[in-house]
């Protein structure tokens, strides 16, 4: 018999990581950005906003991964090294051929230019994030280093179109 080693991410952990969605899936304000506090509901599910294909789509987190999914999403954590400026942005959505429910692999997006940033944000696709890349971002695979930052490899699947 094979153990599971993937672990469910609870409330405790958010907490104890200074808070996944506080620090990870942040919501852009007035083009600076602040964090979007780990919102949740009666049953104490944590969530957040992820972009994707220019909608903005709720989420929540159902547990880290140990390792890299085989079949990952692709996820952009927009950040200025110490912070999240805006939720973060996703490669694919629900009913894209290529979705695979938000098994996610970070990819740092250090704003490397912070003028150029608030011109164009929030970033709402992929292709965004990816032409800003040598630009005014430095993208590259990982998490940042800093306290808060989200896990390399999470479950956190796209629920539904987000309200304004």
């Amino acid at each position: 018999m094979t153990r599971d080693t993937t672990r469910q991410f609870g409330r405790r952990d958010v907490l104890k990581t200074g808070g996944l969605l506080v620090g990870g899936l942040a919501l852009g304000v007035g083009g600076t950005g602040t964090a979007l506090a780990g919102k949740g509901n009666d049953k104490g599910t944590q969530f957040g906003r992820i972009w994707a294909n220019d909608t903005l789509y709720t989420t929540h987190v159902v547990r880290v991964l140990d390792s890299r999914p085989k079949n990952e999403d692709r996820l952009y954590f927009v950040h200025d090294g110490s912070q999240g400026l805006q939720p973060a942005v996703s490669e694919t959505a629900p009913g894209d051929t290529d979705y695979n429910g938000g098994k996610w692999t970070h990819f740092n997006a250090l704003v490397t230019d912070m003028e150029k940033y608030q011109a164009n944000a929030p970033l709402t696709n992929d292709a965004d994030v990816l032409a800003a890349d040598g630009d005014y971002l430095d993208v590259s695979l990982g998490r940042p280093d800093f306290e808060g930052a989200p896990p390399n490899y999470f479950l956190c699947p796209l629920t539904g179109v987000a309200k304004r």
